[in-house]
């Protein structure tokens, strides 16, 4: 059986480092419960956040990169591994919710997510 060896970047793209506290919405259809997460780098196809409760590989969930954003990202947890007192969670994009009839690209998914 292969080894697998953590140091090997299997990714699209790099991720930006970036820390800043996003919104984040998860839970079954209108039973959605919101809380705060800690970013902790995000590209235009993934994103690494801190939660302090564990998500189970395969759940989707929302993220709002601020307050004032009228766009939500939709994700995929593809890893959550426990960390001192939360879990660290890897997930990769997988659309977005908006008022109005906005496209996005992984370009403006990194833009937003950025606040650039």
């Amino acid at each position: 059986m292969p080894v697998h060896d953590k140091s090997v970047e299997r990714r699209r793209e790099p991720r930006v480092e970036r820390r800043a506290t996003v919104i984040l919405a998860y839970g079954p259809n209108e039973k959605m419960e919101f809380e705060d997460a800690l970013m902790l780098d995000c590209s235009g196809h993934g994103i690494r956040i801190e939660l302090k409760r564990r998500l189970e590989v395969g759940a989707s969930f929302l993220v709002k990169p601020s307050r004032g954003s009228t766009v939500m990202l939709r994700y995929k947890v593809r890893r959550c591994e426990a960390q001192g007192d939360g879990f660290i969670i890897g997930a990769e994009y997988c659309g977005f919710v908006s008022t109005g009839d906005a496209t996005l690209d992984s370009d403006g998914v990194l833009k937003i997510l950025l606040g650039t």
